[in-house]
């Protein structure tokens, strides 16, 4: 996997410094210090793309029984590793030693976590995936197929050349999102590592945060290229 060099500035006018090098991410510390370290490193780059505005979206790790995640109501252009809140995967809540307030989407991380998914997951709301999701959603329409674009392979399903991303409907209560999406994986083994949340975001997860960050990318560029085409299957040669 190629790790380039990253750094964001969370202010107008974000530039990328090529000179400052990016934290290695393809593998995760038991501390959840050097966690939080990591996922404030994300959180400021996919802030710096506009993937988390304002205080949205949020990353999380899981370790052991528990996950650390991004607190709430905070910019994450600005994050350092001790904005983070420790939760207990099996009902969302912060440990007994931690008071603050965890990230509103906890419950779709610790869904995903006690369905047996990943080690890590990423929260985001890229503009193309979101408003794809916008068009796509009707009752009847609950995931969005793609077929034939090389970046399906970055998505980590069952085939290389075709995919059925399910999509859920944004409930106001997240609680209910992630009681949809958690029985979902745990009906469905061989879903893909991504969903979509009908005008919300897209939430992806892997073994590592590098691998649910790249596939956070390739769902995101897919979804550009099918908004710009008009085009969700393309002809394979």
């Amino acid at each position: 996997m190629d790790q380039t060099p990253f750094t964001a500035t969370p202010s107008a006018g974000i530039t990328l410094d090529e000179s400052t090098e990016r934290p290695d991410m393809s593998c995760l510390p038991d501390g959840s210090h050097a966690a939080g370290v990591q996922i404030a490193a994300l959180a400021r780059d996919l802030y710096a793309r506009g993937w988390m505005p304002g205080t949205a979206g949020n990353i999380s790790v899981r370790q052991g029984d528990t996950a650390v995640i991004t607190v709430s109501g905070l910019s994450k252009g600005e994050l350092s590793a001790t904005d983070m809140v420790r939760v207990k995967v099996l009902d969302s809540r912060p440990v007994p030693d931690d008071s603050r307030s965890p990230s509103a989407e906890t419950a779709i991380h610790t869904a995903i976590y006690r369905a047996g998914r990943g080690t890590a997951v990423v929260h985001v709301h890229p503009p193309y995936a979101t408003a794809l999701s916008i068009f796509r959603y009707t009752n009847d329409t609950r995931s969005i197929e793609f077929s034939g674009y090389e970046l399906i392979k970055g998505l980590g399903g069952t085939r290389p050349d075709a995919i059925e991303i399910p999509m859920f409907p944004n409930h106001a209560e997240v609680a209910r999102i992630g009681a949809e999406v958690e029985k979902h994986l745990i009906d469905h083994p061989d879903a893909p590592p991504v969903l979509f949340i009908a005008g919300h975001g897209i939430t992806t997860w892997g073994e590592n945060l590098a691998r649910a960050r790249d596939r956070a990318e390739c769902l995101e560029a897919i979804s550009e290229l099918t908004i710009l085409t008009g085009r969700r299957e393309i002809q394979c040669a």
